[in-house]
């Protein structure tokens, strides 16, 4: 049976992310199916990388991993939000691999559903197949302005590219990720959200639509993290955790994110570091206090507001602590439908492993 070939980047910061992704899948895949992994890294050291293939190697399947080092080439970039600049790797796919085809995915996602379906899927003459971006529908919603104006289509659908069905002979055909380059070089201020944005602007809305259950972006505006509850005991959905609450850096009660830490305790149990457990105490301490939090911070917003400063920032933060009061309720109602889920999870994990 032929292999199911997959492209991930990813430093040291997101390993443990990467790691959870990756035994998701395989998880996922049908053990009498191939996994092939081409692992883009700017340095990851090598005994990090062995805790990669540790992990990995304790899950039924066969699954290989390549280990290809990045060394720079994205000078003149926007920056990233945080150091590391492996967002852009992608981009260079095409010119690393002489693989015909392949999916590439971002290291922050629960894959619960199979994407062996998705890799025989017909991309389009622009070799490109992605799930919508919920926050932004029309290009225009990331529209780059005057810079760019005469080239792209505001009305354009768009797409979000942590999930990527890609034909590589047909993208080096049509250059479409040298033209994402390029603007990406001539035009970094336009480009707000970094590769997407630039390959958004390049596809200009030609791309093949995939179903959103393979990219559930979990946006809170638009996802409901307590609702989503018979999606992920069905395995029927893929979650992106798009936020900053990434299941390994920041601790979150939601279902996704603690299936995700399960998973993680299973294959790399060493994950939780110091820093995270630190961090895991304080929030779950301000977890326990949702209901007060909004009432403090509608008060001092309001005592800002009377000595004539902006209290925009603690308005914001009463309505997620709000939501957050009403989601913990909603979860303790919920309780006996959680445990089912945690429990099915981890026999369906347990019956993966070697």
């Amino acid at each position: 049976m032929s292999a199911v070939r997959i492209a991930v980047a990813s430093d040291e910061r997101y390993l443990p992310g990467a790691i959870g992704t990756l035994a998701g899948l395989r998880i996922a895949l049908a053990t009498d199916v191939p996994m092939e992994v081409a692992f883009l890294h700017d340095g990851l050291p090598c005994q990090q990388q062995q805790r990669l293939l540790t992990a990995l190697a304790k899950i039924c399947g066969d699954t290989s991993v390549h280990f290809i080092r990045i060394d720079g080439g994205f000078t003149g970039f926007p920056e990233f939000y945080f150091s590391s600049k492996l967002t852009y790797a992608r981009l260079l796919l095409p010119s690393l691999l002489d693989w015909e085809r392949l999916i590439y995915i971002d290291t922050d996602f629960l894959l619960l559903r199979s994407l062996e379906p998705l890799y025989t899927r017909e991309t389009g003459e622009y070799g490109i197949s992605a799930a919508s971006e919920y926050s932004i529908q029309k290009i225009a919603g990331d529209f780059p302005g005057a810079a760019l104006a005469d080239q792209v289509d505001a009305n354009a659908d768009y797409f979000n590219a942590g999930l990527l069905v890609l034909n590589l002979e047909k993208i080096r055909q049509n250059r479409l990720f040298d033209r994402a380059t390029r603007i990406l070089s001539e035009f970094p201020s336009a480009c707000k959200f970094w590769d997407q944005s630039a390959l958004n602007y390049a596809a200009n809305g030609r791309y093949t639509r995939l179903e959103q259950e393979w990219n559930i972006q979990n946006h809170r505006a638009c996802f409901d993290p307590v609702g989503a509850i018979d999606l992920l005991a069905n395995r029927s959905i893929n979650t992106h955790f798009v936020t900053d609450a990434k299941p390994w850096l920041s601790w979150c009660p939601y279902p996704a994110n603690e299936m995700f830490r399960l998973l993680l305790d299973k294959v790399d149990p060493g994950w939780r570091m110091a820093s995270y457990r630190k961090r895991e105490v304080l929030i779950r301490r301000k977890y326990s206090m949702a209901r007060f939090l909004p009432i403090f911070f509608l008060a001092r917003a309001f005592l800002k507001k009377s000595m004539g400063i902006d209290g925009g920032s603690d308005l914001r933060t009463a309505k997620f602590w709000s939501t957050a009061a009403a989601d913990m309720r909603r979860m303790r109602r919920q309780a006996a439908n959680l445990d089912s889920l945690f429990r099915e999870w981890s026999r369906e994990i347990d019956s993966k492993l070697v």
